[in-house]
């Protein structure tokens, strides 16, 4: 992976450069600045949407934003509300490509057109580039990842720059690749798949579960928590290294894609992204297509999109997503949660203050009389876990308990 430190980074999206190249004092020509567009698209195949050109997702969504305005209550199918969605995401994070739209949208479709393709084609670029390296590390990382044991070579060897000899023709990667409801082990599904008799790619593959194991009974528990993911996962928007570290441990002195772009928390459509790349890195598909008729790609992206987005989901996906929180982005995760809780010291700090104030307020000679309101029988811990009693004569401060 490649961090996009040279892609115009910011936390927050900027204004589009002027075009041309900048000249330096002695009027040689120099390279001008990166264009925003170009890291804002890395950013928008990562996150966003990763398998329909950027161009068709501005088109159609400028369409349906018109249809909305003029029936509130029109119903949108599936691939209608992944476009719409990620358009949304799009403009509240780059403000300035909504307003660009609609402004060329009150002008005329002609020129409303030239600046769905002006977008569309730089931040096509930007996702093209964030895809490339994003599949490069992956392809040589996951060679490693895939060991059973980190000390034993994968028998037959793999090669970590080449996909050949990955896919069904390797008993780790097939495995790997397996439909979950499929048992590997058995020599007919193997053949199955070899052969393309079984179509494996309809299917979810095992190790997007935990533990790589499936229960039939219950097929949504563990799934989206693989460790294969979650390595994959940081590789891409934190850093490599932090991908072979445990919980919160990074080495990576370098800003990762996710803190170059503000990222402080997993999304849906970046984990279908994570799990479409681990599955190209475990085929013996030699390039990317995401239109490719063997490996469905966008079909397997796009089902996963669909699923995270159900409403009947929606418990299970908050939970997901904590989850996923924890392991990725575990200092924000935590801060979110202690600014919101009660049952902290800082919040039996706050109480405390507050009571005070209000007793001080109460009498403005500021005297509390002994055993007045305020007055409470705290308790201070003693080193061998017992607690001693305090005297209250001497303070106003309210019993505080701390958890």
């Amino acid at each position: 992976m490649s961090s996009d430190e040279n892609d115009g980074n910011v936390s927050k999206p900027t204004k589009r450069p002027l075009e041309g190249l900048a000249l330096t004092k002695n009027k040689r020509r120099k390279a001008a600045s990166p264009d925003p567009l170009i890291a804002v698209g890395k950013h928008f195949a990562r996150t966003m949407e990763a398998v329909t050109l950027p161009q068709v997702v501005l088109m159609e969504a400028v369409k349906l934003r018109v249809r909305l305005n003029e029936d509130p209550d029109c119903v949108l199918d599936s691939d209608e509300t992944r476009l719409y969605n990620a358009f949304q995401h799009l403009i509240a994070y780059q403000p300035s490509i909504g307003e660009d739209l609609f402004k060329a949208y009150e002008v005329s479709g002609k020129r409303l057109a030239a600046v769905q393709e002006e977008i569309g084609v730089t931040l096509q670029m930007g996702g093209s580039r964030a895809r490339s390296d994003d599949m490069r590390g992956i392809k040589i990382q996951i060679v490693e990842w895939i060991k059973t044991n980190p000390n034993i070579a994968l028998n037959p060897p793999l090669l970590p720059k080449q996909k050949t000899g990955r896919g069904f023709d390797h008993p780790r990667t097939g495995f790997l690749l397996c439909p979950a409801h499929l048992n590997w082990d058995d020599p007919t599904v193997q053949e199955g798949l070899k052969s393309g008799e079984i179509d494996a790619y309809e299917h979810i593959p095992i190790f997007m579960y935990e533990d790589f194991k499936y229960y039939s009974k219950e097929p949504w528990k563990g799934l989206f928590k693989s460790h294969l993911l979650v390595k994959a996962y940081k590789h891409v928007f934190t850093t490599p290294s932090s991908a072979e570290e445990g919980f919160g441990k990074d080495r990576a002195t370098r800003p990762g894609n996710a803190q170059l772009r503000g990222m402080t928390a997993v999304t849906p459509a970046s984990l279908a992204y994570i799990a479409m790349l681990v599955r190209f890195s475990l085929s013996n598909q030699q390039t990317f297509n995401r239109n490719d008729m063997v490996t469905h790609t966008e079909k397997f992206y796009t089902n996963l999109i669909d699923h995270l987005g159900e409403p009947d989901e929606a418990e299970e996906v908050e939970s997901l997503m904590l989850w996923w929180n924890t392991r990725v982005f575990p200092a924000h995760t935590k801060r979110a949660g202690a600014s919101s809780g009660t049952n902290t010291v800082l919040a039996a700090i706050k109480e405390a203050r507050a009571a005070l104030k209000a007793v001080t307020n109460a009498d403005p000679n500021g005297q509390i009389s002994e055993g007045g309101a305020g007055v409470a029988n705290a308790t201070t811990q003693q080193p061998d876990g017992g607690s001693a009693p305090q005297s209250t004569q001497s303070t106003a401060l309210p019993h505080v308990t701390t958890a």
